[in-house]
């Protein structure tokens, strides 16, 4: 039997149905494009580094293709915005989410958008329709816990592939919510309470709610360890990769209020966690890295003032609990001494500086509210370098002059603490000719 064309046709449907295939969407070809607004307007002298600048920066998103364009007015001054092409759609989208917002300098806040939404805002009609008013929604309230008559706090007990939230009663814990196979790590409160996080391989999650249900999710392979601001706005993911050192990808910084990226890092010489050191109130973050520390703001992640604090040779670093500043040591080297020093933030003035000598070591204790600094100094106690003996340099922030004072052991020190609210502390301490331990409790007396 001879087929006519007509039963020969097949229907595109037919088609995809038979080999499996999917149907070609149509494109527009600038899907990996985007548009940088608020550049730097400079005439044609400049644009060769303004060029070299911004690929830099946007080079951090992804592969670029071909030359960035910058348009110019009838002078040859750039227009303020760089149209920029990425070897991917994915690419394109990475860096419109972490680009936008970029702060360049004070006068030059990067807006990133996409050639294609651009696009169709031109298509959007000339009348403007208002939008259908939505009823009002409340917000559930995710520290109802606060609420508890008897101000009861919770905690959460892991065990096995159970995780219990109990209520602190004073007789018997009384259970309030649990999951099995709540998480395949760890689970952790954040800092004021308001979440729970679950660590789990495709990244962490965050409960909240009276039933705790999910709330948000941070998507980070094979995640191991999550840090939080003090106000919970931001958060830190690790995936502890072989090759953090120099991987990308190791360290997220994200903003929990849009469930965004906001950059990423690799983990550098880091060897410790937090990888970084939050400010008192989360607005700032800082790492210590090989003779500096970079200061960030955490709401674009971008370097404070565009360079790294030069500190030669510093050993330890930490914020204040109440103020920008950050107190720090460094070790002697040859003639130069040793030297405690407090740098106010983002001015970077030093307001008070110590120099110390025949230093092994120092620790660095804030008072809890920021009133007092505590540095516990080991010092070598002759020549060979094979004894040490402790004393503590007590700074005290709030009087002109940042005045310090020094208590000295002829014991080995084993401890220090201030107390949580007030102007007490306690050292603990060996008792000379035994092998007993002492604690000693000291007060800040008002001069």
């Amino acid at each position: 039997m001879e087929l006519s064309e007509q039963d020969l046709e097949i229907s595109d449907e037919e088609l995809m149905r038979i080999t499996g295939l999917r149907k070609p969407i149509e494109i527009s070809g600038i899907e990996a494009a985007i548009v940088v607004d608020n550049i730097p307007k400079v005439d044609e002298v400049r644009q060769a580094k303004l060029k070299t600048v911004i690929l830099r920066v946007m080079s951090r998103f992804g592969t670029l293709v071909g030359e960035p364009y910058f348009p110019v007015d009838a002078q040859g001054i750039t227009k303020g915005y760089v149209f920029l092409e990425y070897a991917s759609e994915r690419e394109a989208h990475e860096a419109v989410k972490t680009a936008n917002g970029y702060k360049l300098d004070k006068g030059h806040v990067f807006t990133v958008n996409l050639m294609q939404e651009l696009s169709e805002y031109r298509a959007l009609p000339d009348a403007f329709t208002p939008p259908t008013p939505k009823s009002y929604q409340p917000e559930e309230n995710l520290r109802s816990w606060l609420q508890n008559e008897d101000a009861r706090d919770q905690y959460i007990v892991h065990s096995g592939d159970l995780c219990t939230v109990f209520s602190n009663a004073p007789d018997e814990a009384e259970p309030v919510h649990e999951k099995r196979h709540w998480t395949s790590k760890y689970v952790r409160w954040t800092p004021q309470g308001t979440y729970v996080a679950s660590l789990h391989d495709q990244g962490v999650i965050l409960w909240g709610g009276e039933d705790f249900s999910r709330k948000r999710r941070l998507a980070h392979n094979d995640v191991q360890l999550i840090d939080f601001s003090p106000c919970e706005r931001y958060a830190v993911t690790f995936n502890g990769a072989a090759n953090s050192e120099t991987n990308p990808q190791a360290l997220i910084v994200w903003d929990l209020r849009h469930d965004r990226s906001i950059r990423r890092f690799n983990a550098g010489q880091q060897k410790e966690w937090p990888a970084f050191r939050w400010n008192h109130d989360g607005t700032l973050f800082a790492r210590m890295s090989e003779n500096m520390i970079s200061v960030y703001e955490s709401a674009t992640c971008s370097l404070l003032d565009r360079e790294s604090l030069i500190i030669k040779g510093i050993r330890q670093f930490s914020w204040s609990p109440s103020d920008n500043i950050i107190a720090y040591w460094t070790p002697e080297e040859s003639s130069i001494p040793a030297r405690v020093a407090l740098m106010e933030l983002p001015s970077r003035t030093e307001i008070r500086t110590m120099n110390l000598f025949s230093v092994a070591d120092c620790k660095i204790v804030w008072h809890g509210q920021g009133d007092y600094l505590a540095v516990k100094v080991d010092r070598f106690a002759n020549s060979r370098k094979k004894v040490t003996v402790a004393n503590f340099e007590i700074f005290r922030i709030r009087e002109k002059n940042i005045p310090v004072e020094k208590i000295e052991l002829k014991d080995a020190v084993q401890g220090f603490a201030w107390e949580p609210y007030g102007n007490k502390f306690a050292i603990m301490h060996e008792l000379q000719g035994s092998h007993g331990v002492c604690v000693s409790f000291y007060e800040m007396e008002a001069d």
